[in-house]
């Protein structure tokens, strides 16, 4: 009689398991100069025992450990693959604000705060849009952007004091004639009519220097700042009075005095001139 005897060759399942992959995102190994693919969490090849090598193919953006390696296959066995997004470094860096001042920045729609001169996101490659969030009295450049982001990258910002214009403008002076105003502390002169301060907001206080024979209104306050201001100035030569009083003449007698190429004549007994220092 005749006994048919058959060999079956004896095969291992050898499963791949990735983690980190968006679901659906397509990824492949070879194994042993066989390459498959899926679109699922595992790729499974069968193979008879032995020693092979097997390489996982990279995907953009990711990091793959293991992505290569050698294997004993003598039963079944899985091996996990982890796929780590790569994730760039974009550091926003200030200058302008006083130390310890809080500023925010949105990138990509997650806002983040410090109160040093730093702030860091950590993103994969892409584009993104961000937003540094106003502060009160200052302008930023840049205020907002899109940046594409392939490696690390740092982006400046400068924050700039927003300063307003105050303007004294005097009047009453003779021309040329030299004044001074002094603004929170800060004196400036002038041979015109006009001395220009550049301040940012708040609160602050002034002086007019005095002038010999001038009375000045105003000649100090406090002005609160939020928009540029004209603050008038007005010089008022002080006058004296000079009576002349004549006796000896009758009641009703006409008489004159000249002052300074200026007649004036009277029938009383005084006349009045009133003069500048």
């Amino acid at each position: 009689m005749t006994v048919s005897i058959t060999f079956t060759l004896i095969k291992y399942a050898v499963t791949f398991v990735e983690s980190g992959l968006p679901a659906g995102t397509p990824w492949s190994v070879t194994l042993n100069g066989v390459t498959k693919s899926s679109t699922n969490n595992t790729i499974t090849f069968y193979e008879q025992p032995g020693t092979y090598s097997y390489t996982v193919s990279p995907i953009s953006g990711y990091v793959i450990s293991p992505s290569s390696g050698e294997i004993t296959v003598n039963s079944n066995m899985t091996i996990h693959i982890t796929f780590t997004l790569i994730k760039y470094t974009v550091t926003f860096v200030e200058s302008g604000l006083p130390t310890g001042t809080p500023w925010s920045v949105t990138l990509n729609g997650v806002t983040k705060s410090s109160t040093n001169n730093t702030i860091i996101f950590y993103v994969p490659s892409g584009t993104y849009t961000y937003n540094v969030s106003p502060i009160s009295g200052y302008v930023i450049s840049p205020s907002s952007g899109e940046i594409t982001v392939k490696s690390n990258m740092t982006i400046y910002v400068t924050f700039s004091v927003i300063k307003y214009t105050i303007t004294f403008v005097e009047s009453g002076l003779p021309t040329g004639t030299p004044w001074s105003v002094t603004l929170n502390g800060v004196t400036k002169s002038s041979t015109n009519n006009t001395i220009i301060f550049y301040v940012p907001s708040g609160t602050y206080t002034y002086n007019v220097s005095p002038i010999s024979g001038y009375v000045i209104s105003p000649s100090s306050g406090e002005i609160t700042v939020k928009s540029n201001m004209t603050i008038y100035v007005t010089f008022s030569v002080i006058k004296y009075t000079i009576t002349f009083v004549e006796k000896g003449l009758p009641p009703g007698t006409p008489w004159s005095v000249t002052l300074d190429g200026v007649t004036k004549t009277s029938i009383t007994n005084t006349i009045v001139f009133d003069e500048p220092n």
